[in-house]
């Protein structure tokens, strides 16, 4: 997990219609430095629903729902004695963001993480202008198959695969427009919707525009896809 120190930041981007340009304030957090794996996952769930023919230990774990992942944080955090953050009502999740346990990243977590924090170079994609020192993309693979985490340069804080490899579920529910005055202190996204958002684009793009780290995208919570995966994180509790 690396530690990220909060502050004010600026979110989105003047090319963004769904992520506009806005000033976010977040407490401190933190992050993993990589994708959960299919060893992690499976030595959590039991399982592991990537299918044969992309087996493999570091690489990471994908067709995994949004309420698997709530599961997966939830049963982490038992293990490791620590204080679980979801809880779960009649198929509502709510989040307590004071717990110690583990968690996804809110959307704008995400973003500060992926722009590399108070350390950030303003890169247009996690780590560097030049995609392919950063990013396990289209254009590496023939296959169509992901990589292992941590294969290509980590950004400013030591984060891997932020841009590329799987996309990466957060906690938001999806809005199209940011209600800038109530969002942007400590966001946590709309109470709810239909759709939850991810963040940092999937290996199988196939233009390098459709990678910028301001890119949102939402799917259904209630299933997998095989370009999303997830990452985990933990709010710094004094």
């Amino acid at each position: 997990m690396v530690y990220v120190e909060g502050g004010s930041f600026t979110m989105g981007s003047s090319d963004q219609v769904n992520n506009p340009l806005h000033q976010v304030l977040l407490d401190d957090f933190y992050i993993a430095d990589v994708e959960v794996t299919q060893h992690l996952f499976k030595s959590i769930m039991g399982e592991n629903p990537v299918p044969d023919y992309d087996l493999g230990d570091n690489k990471p774990v994908y067709f995994v729902s949004w309420y698997s992942a709530i599961d997966f944080c939830n049963k982490l955090s038992i293990k490791e004695n620590l204080v679980p953050c979801y809880e779960i009502y009649d198929g509502e999740v709510i989040c307590n963001f004071l717990n110690n346990g583990y968690r996804l990243p809110t959307e704008a977590e995400w973003e500060y993480a992926a722009s590399g924090g108070k350390f950030t170079h303003g890169y247009k994609f996690s780590g560097s202008n030049n995609i392919d020192e950063v990013a396990y993309w289209i254009q590496d693979i023939s296959d169509l198959l992901t990589e292992n985490v941590a294969n290509k340069k980590p950004n400013e804080l030591g984060i891997f695969d932020m841009t590329g490899n799987v996309e990466e579920w957060c906690w938001d529910w999806y809005s199209e427009y940011y209600e800038m005055e109530s969002l942007n202190k400590y966001p946590t996204g709309p109470l709810k919707g239909v759709y939850k958002s991810s963040r940092g684009c999937s290996f199988n793009l196939f233009s390098e525009t459709q990678y910028v780290l301001t890119k949102r995208s939402y799917l259904y919570p209630s299933k997998g896809y095989s370009y999303l995966g997830f990452r985990i994180c933990r709010t710094k509790i004094d």
